[in-house]
């Protein structure tokens, strides 16, 4: 029998005080732990780890997983203020569905990581219901305690498996869908769905800079394939519920293709700190109406709006000195646009087939490029250029 019990006999032969959890009882295959007038709580994860050198990625992963409805226990924030690391954490492991290891060089050498462990295995060599789940959030070779343990377990990494995929993962374990979404699109920017908006947003401290990352706040490009399902921006599968994306401030560029074909985006914020907006980036977004784009961009890439059919309004602001070819082509629902001073040059195809663009302010000194099969605006916008 591995359940402790209150009560017990020390090798001295005097008595133990009996544990704070009580009584450990399994029942109907659910572990069961009474202590008085008080139950513990037993969660569905607990996490291993070594706090010094995991503490602040252990207590974020705990926090997304918790935004996702799977409950989570730790030592550094439910262990009880003087509590007995023995009287609390044995419960936890053998009540828990997943056991959630996380390695780096700091639980080589850590004495508890290793008695948590070897609780663990000792439920699943016994073929009980739970998953050992390591993730390796730092490069580093294995203490030979933990390759013996792990010689027969997948593991996982940070530099494969975002923290957004890992509690995915977590979330599959327990048959749910999260409803909070996570991951990587940058080496430190983050993005996040949530009642279908997506919330693109710096976060340097979570997990990738162990890997060795070097903290940059330039979100990546994507590129697409010609098979649908192997286009690689992370969050393609979801993208038909997206109605609304935030670029926060912080976040330096929106990579290329990033929003391609998010078919029920309507509105768009890009904060101050965005400096380029990528090719593509939002084209064939055919319910978007608005787009706020803040001072500070100063480049619109090829294609960067094309066919966004429904397209309304969009706000050119001063700082941008270059848009490139296409970048709204087929936007048929704008009718009216101010092209900024800042601006010198209108390149071919740049407003081509916006079919309801009536007239458009631009700089006097502006050159409109007018090649013959792809003229920067059609024949029947009114080019209207300011006075000097």
């Amino acid at each position: 029998d591995i359940s402790p019990k209150g009560g017990d006999t020390n090798l001295s032969g005097k008595a133990k005080k009996p544990s704070p959890m009580g009584r450990v009882a399994r029942k109907r295959r659910e572990w069961i732990y009474e202590g008085g007038d008080s139950v513990e709580e037993i969660k569905e994860v607990f996490i291993s780890y070594h706090e010094k050198s995991a503490g602040e990625y252990v207590a974020k992963l705990a926090d997304r997983l918790e935004s996702a409805g799977i409950s989570c226990w730790y030592a550094k924030r439910d262990l009880p203020s003087g509590g007995d690391f023995a009287d609390y954490i044995p419960p936890q492991i053998y009540g828990c569905k997943v056991f959630l290891l996380i390695l780096n060089e700091g639980a080589n050498h850590s004495r508890h990581v290793e008695s948590e462990v070897g609780l663990a295995f000792r439920r699943y060599n016994k073929g009980e219901e739970i998953t050992i789940l390591p993730y390796q959030v730092e490069k580093c070779d294995f203490a030979h305690w933990l390759d013996y343990y792990l010689i027969h377990i997948q593991i996982q990494s940070a530099e494969t498996m975002n923290m957004g995929a890992l509690v995915t993962e977590v979330a599959h374990k327990f048959g749910r869908e999260p409803s909070l979404k996570t991951g990587w699109c940058g080496p430190s920017v983050r993005w996040t769905l949530k009642d279908n908006i997506l919330t693109i947003c710096v976060d340097p401290g979570d997990g990738l800079l162990l890997m060795g990352y070097d903290g940059e706040t330039k979100m990546g490009d994507f590129y697409l394939q010609e098979i649908p399902e192997y286009y690689n921006t992370p969050w393609w599968s979801e993208r038909e519920k997206i109605i609304s994306v935030i670029v926060e401030n912080g976040v330096d560029n929106i990579g290329e293709n990033a929003f391609y074909e998010c078919k029920n985006l309507i509105s768009v914020n890009i904060s101050g700190s965005v400096a380029h907006i990528g090719h593509s980036a939002f084209a064939f977004c055919s319910s978007l109406t608005s787009v706020n784009i803040s001072h500070g961009v100063t480049s619109i890439g090829n294609f960067a709006f094309s066919h966004c059919s429904s397209l309304k309004s969009v706000n050119i602001p001063d700082s941008v000195t270059d848009i490139g070819i296409f970048a709204f082509e087929g936007c048929s629902s704008l009718t009216s646009l101010k092209i900024p001073d800042s601006v010198t040059r209108i390149d071919w195809g740049t407003f081509f087939d916006c079919s309801n663009l009536k007239s458009v302010s631009i700089p006097a000194n502006a050159e409109i490029a007018y090649p013959e099969d792809f003229p920067a605006f059609n024949n029947e916008t009114q080019v209207i250029r300011r006075p000097r």
